[in-house]
């Protein structure tokens, strides 16, 4: 017997706002993350954080 997508659908009732919902959620982290780059912009020398070597430290 030949089953066509519109029963298959049917028999499995999928969740289309769960699904929607976390689709925004991923879409909305995204926006913020993507906000937050524009705002804090690592400055143009940024490197990595580096041992500090002022403090009273004996040079050779």
């Amino acid at each position: 017997m030949e089953q066509t997508i519109g029963e298959t659908i049917s028999e499995k009732p999928v969740n289309l706002e769960s699904i929607e919902k976390a689709l925004q959620k991923q879409y909305q982290m995204a926006v913020i993350k993507s906000q937050n780059m524009e705002i804090f912009p690592p400055p143009k020398d940024y490197q990595p954080a580096q041992k500090d070597t002022s403090g009273p430290l004996l040079k050779f």
